[in-house]
């Protein structure tokens, strides 16, 4: 798959998957003794913020591995195949990170991440900038992904929706890079268009969490069949837990809702490629999917069914 002038393969990890430099988490050294289980898989860096920001999960001294082995902020229900997540884009911000020195190293294609979390236009115009001129020292092929779907920043999905086109006009000003948009499988198509007809994007990232509760009228699409949302009782188990935000879902339940969005979008005239992915937990699934999309995005397979890994990366 070529976005811009890079080449990438029909599988790749999602952001955040191995962290923010590739380094995993503690849990990814016990899978390299599962059969089946492999980490070789082109790199998407966890999102990333133009500031500091806390977020809801707390980090160890090095900043980049969770304090806890099962966060609080993060709900996992492994044998029904769902992962509810509310981290809030911890981070230490776009200097901290450059400053590593890790992205510079990679030698191979990959992705960065990035989100705005400013409430109005202007400032988050301001954020993109100092994240695009903090990067543009970077020399190596990467591309950046400008995530507009986190559900856990406070900020209204619609309100936001409306920033999405002067923000890439914006990034294309910034950067010579090829830019990758990044939205939940709500997003409208005619959204979508809009931004492939102004020459905004070179892909399309639709593999984001689904904010919990989100019922089929408040999506953009009229899906057949609504998520369930009571299998995981009367609230978010986020909220149960004290969070103030419920939470973004990872499950096979979003699978369908992808599917029909990817396909949708291509129907409607969406040419630039599109990777595609939350929900993608057997090779089965990761085959239906690869029948619209231009690649899948995998992460929480890594958690739920590690043994599968491997012959999910056939399909690269």
């Amino acid at each position: 798959m070529r976005i811009g002038n890079l080449d990438f393969p029909r599988v790749i990890c999602a952001p955040g998957t191995f962290g923010f430099f590739g380094e995993g988490y503690p849990f990814h050294k016990l899978l390299q003794f599962v059969p089946g289980y492999s980490s070789d898989i082109a790199f998407a860096a966890k999102t990333v913020t133009a500031y500091e920001r806390k977020g809801n999960m707390p980090m160890r001294k090095d900043h980049i591995t969770p304090l806890h082995i099962l966060p609080k902020c993060v709900y996992v229900d492994f044998f029904g195949g769902h992962v509810i997540n509310a981290v809030g884009l911890t981070n230490k911000g776009i200097d901290w990170s450059m400053d590593q020195m890790m992205w510079q190293k990679r030698k191979d294609n990959y992705f960065l991440s990035f989100m705005s979390i400013e409430p109005d236009l202007e400032k988050k115009l301001e954020e993109l900038r100092y994240f695009c001129k903090a990067i543009s020292v970077l020399n190596n092929s990467f591309a950046l992904q400008i995530n507009f779907a986190c559900p856990n920043t406070g900020q209204d999905p619609q309100a936001f929706l409306k920033m999405v086109i002067p923000m890439l006009e914006e990034a294309r000003k910034l950067t010579k890079v090829p830019l990758v948009a990044n939205f939940n499988p709500f997003v409208p198509i005619q959204l979508l268009k809009e931004i492939q007809d102004k020459g905004l994007a070179d892909a399309f990232w639709i593999a984001n969490t689904v904010p919990y509760g989100t019922q089929s009228e408040q999506a953009h699409h009229k899906f057949e069949k609504p998520i369930d949302w009571s299998i995981f009782d009367d609230t978010s188990p986020l909220l149960k837990r004290g969070l103030k935000q419920a939470g973004g879902l990872s499950s096979h339940l979003v699978l369908p809702y992808v599917i029909e969005t990817v396909k949708e979008a291509k129907n409607k005239g969406i040419t630039l490629p599109i990777i595609a992915g939350n929900g993608v937990q057997s090779k089965s699934a990761a085959i239906e999917l690869q029948k619209y999309a231009d690649a899948i995005a995998i992460g929480t397979v890594f958690m739920l069914r590690p043994w599968l890994i491997k012959s999910i990366l056939e399909l690269s």
